[in-house]
């Protein structure tokens, strides 16, 4: 445990670990143990309270991790909830599919085109990405990446298109490090338009606010939207 405490300062720098500590000691783990919250930042709550108590929702999870570390969607999962979860890491897939027994669980990556993509797999898994950017950077910055493997990724809208047997999608999380944007210019808006969306990417403002999408709350991580115009 001590080695790994040192490992992570070297990592981040003794100001940037403070910082993590910080934000998990006054925010993630005071809001999972009496709020219910399992998101970094409670993003979760935020989007719980812009879409009222809906009993049957569904979600779209694309980068769901293991659906419990700063999970946007076990919140809605232990709400009663079902929906579709994405992540092409196989490690922390194999978590994924063993606790959401009721949803949609996919080991594919999520793009604008159809294909395979090389994955960045990184320790922690919460930095893996198909971004060659984001995994430049992470790796400057002392990350250490495991594996880079060919990984089948398809867009959003054939996936929808094959698995989401639901009316409407309630709650759209994104969240792959610098792979947002691209997951959502894979979309077919016109056949689904989720009433919310979660995303970390700054640039998806310029796709979904002609979209009819305004923002609703932000985190230091992650910008909230939610359909406000019908066009």
């Amino acid at each position: 445990m001590i080695f790994s405490l040192l490992r992570k300062i070297k990592i981040y720098g003794f100001g940037k670990f403070l910082e993590y500590v910080w934000i998990e000691l006054t925010y993630y783990l005071p809001n999972r143990l009496f709020k219910n919250s399992f998101s970094q930042l409670a993003e979760d709550l935020i989007v719980h309270k812009a879409l009222g108590n809906i009993s049957n929702g569904f979600y779209v999870d694309v980068g769901a991790n293991d659906s419990m570390r700063y999970s946007n969607s076990e919140h809605f999962y232990r709400s009663g909830w079902s929906g579709i979860n994405i992540e092409p890491d196989p490690t922390a897939f194999k978590k994924l599919a063993s606790r959401r027994l009721r949803d949609t669980n996919l080991n594919i990556g999520i793009s604008s085109q159809e294909g395979t993509m090389n994955f960045y797999k990184f320790s922690p898994s919460t930095h893996s990405t198909f971004s060659d950017a984001d995994a430049e950077t992470f790796s400057k910055a002392g990350f250490q990446i495991i594996s880079k493997e060919p990984v089948r990724v398809a867009t959003l809208a054939n996936v929808l298109k094959e698995y989401c047997k639901a009316d409407k999608i309630d709650f759209l999380s994104v969240d792959t490090e610098g792979f947002d944007l691209e997951v959502l210019k894979g979309m077919d808006w016109n056949l689904y338009k989720p009433t919310v969306i979660c995303a970390e990417d700054p640039a998806c403002k310029d796709v979904l606010e002609p979209l009819g999408y305004s923002v609703i709350g932000q985190t230091r991580f992650n910008i909230i939207y939610k359909v406000t115009t019908k066009l």
